[in-house]
């Protein structure tokens, strides 16, 4: 089974299937930009740019194994993920 840093990798450098990404309601999903590593506190990239169903959106994207682990991190509490655009976790 992967780890975050394995997934963290995946994403940086755009190592899926590309078409492959569809969030949880069906939506295709597309990375415009996979944005910024951020090796500190807070979300882990930055600036990222995604296509949600034909809309793009700009912001920061959180990688987890588990969805899950956004509220057993204590994300949904953190000011600092208020500009998540993106959760992204294995399937």
């Amino acid at each position: 089974m992967a780890n975050e840093a394995t997934l963290q990798y995946v994403w940086q450098h755009r190592l899926w299937h590309y078409g492959a990404m569809t969030t949880t309601d069906g939506r295709r999903l597309r990375v415009i930009d996979p944005g910024v590593l951020n090796t500190g506190a807070g979300p882990d990239f930055f600036n990222a740019k995604v296509d949600i169903g034909g809309r793009t959106w700009a912001g920061n994207v959180e990688v987890h194994l588990r969805a899950s682990d956004w509220y057993r991190h204590g994300h949904d509490r953190d000011e600092a993920y208020d500009s998540v655009v993106l959760h992204n976790v294995q399937h």
